[in-house]
């Protein structure tokens, strides 16, 4: 399924910028190292880049190393990989 999300925040500059907008597909089987995903906690969605997958845990984190953290997921808080801009 493709899903259409608008990014918020900083954390990815200077690739995404709050107010783009983006394509993502919520069914996909390979994940890898350097791929941008959504995943969310239930009250709020996070655009994030994978950094590390250790298992059933990925690690992601924005681009931009000033505004963003490292987060330790499981890949099923993963909604959606990201495809292209629009």
């Amino acid at each position: 399924m493709i899903k259409r999300y608008k990014v918020s925040g900083h954390s990815m500059e200077p690739n995404f910028f709050s107010g783009d907008n983006l394509i993502a597909a919520s069914l996909f089987f390979r994940l890898k190292k350097g791929d941008v995903v959504i995943f969310g906690d239930g009250s709020k969605e996070y655009l994030k880049r994978v950094k590390g997958i250790n298992g059933k845990k990925i690690e992601v984190a924005g681009d931009n190393e000033t505004h963003s953290r490292i987060y330790s997921i499981e890949r099923s808080q993963i909604k959606a990989k990201f495809l292209m801009k629009c």
